[in-house]
């Protein structure tokens, strides 16, 4: 199918940009962060009835933890859900040029009890996030994850960074998928107050649930995560 570009101030085009477009983070956080969003930006249709769609997180404003990697389920509604590029924030002061990873599976990412698979040491952490953490583990060998994204990508800790995948990450109607972000510089989350995989923002088109940070490549899970950034994606038919 056809990938989105950003979105347009004119027509919008059916192919994707050769770099990936950044856009500024607010300059002031709100006072109180609302746990949805309203209906997100259509930028495209696709020739087979579905609408290219971008969604930011709400909490986009108030992601001031980092860590190499982010951990996070995504739930479809009543219609497939196609992501075709993940928008993310660096750390730091300065934009850095960053080895990035960006892996998923279906379905919860937590493992089952016998399961030893590179098993790594899991923590809440200190700090913000008073959430509480159900997963025992999480399917930490990387022969568990599928790769749909992997180059260098200029981070900026100010902008999002949108990165078009590699292939797309279908989600079944009613289905849940496990996305993993990696960044070798860092990237930006909430730590999380709610529960591990309660949902903490929603479009009309998918659940966002609680996941976990970590501070290594597949090991050591730290604080639980709201994933912080863009989605974009397509729909498809409704179930």
């Amino acid at each position: 199918s056809a990938k989105p570009t950003s979105e347009p101030s004119a027509a919008p085009t059916t192919k994707a940009p050769t770099k990936s477009p950044v856009t500024p983070l607010p300059t002031a956080l709100p006072t109180a962060m609302p746990t949805s969003q309203p209906t997100p930006t259509d930028v495209g249709d696709d020739s087979g009835g579905g609408t290219f769609r971008e969604y930011t997180t709400p909490n986009i404003g108030e992601a001031n933890d980092k860590a190499k990697g982010v951990i996070f389920t995504i739930t479809a509604k009543s219609k497939d859900v196609i992501i075709t590029a993940l928008g993310i924030v660096g750390v730091g002061k300065d934009a850095k040029n960053s080895d990035v990873q960006v892996y998923s599976h279906g379905g919860s990412y937590e493992a089952f009890p016998d399961d030893r698979r590179g098993r790594g040491k899991s923590k809440r952490g200190r700090g913000r996030g008073r959430g509480k953490r159900s997963s025992r583990l999480f399917r930490s060998s990387v022969a568990a994850w599928d790769e749909y994204f992997e180059d260098k990508v200029m981070l900026n800790p100010q902008e999002i960074v949108d990165i078009e995948l590699d292939e797309e990450i279908t989600i079944p109607a009613g289905g849940t998928v496990s996305v993993y972000v990696l960044s070798k510089k860092g990237v930006s989350y909430k730590a999380s107050d709610s529960n591990e995989f309660d949902g903490y923002a929603e479009s009309d088109d998918f659940v966002l649930k609680v996941g976990t940070a970590t501070k290594k490549e597949f090991k050591q899970t730290e604080k639980l995560a709201d994933f912080a950034g863009r989605i974009v994606y397509e729909t498809g038919i409704a179930a």
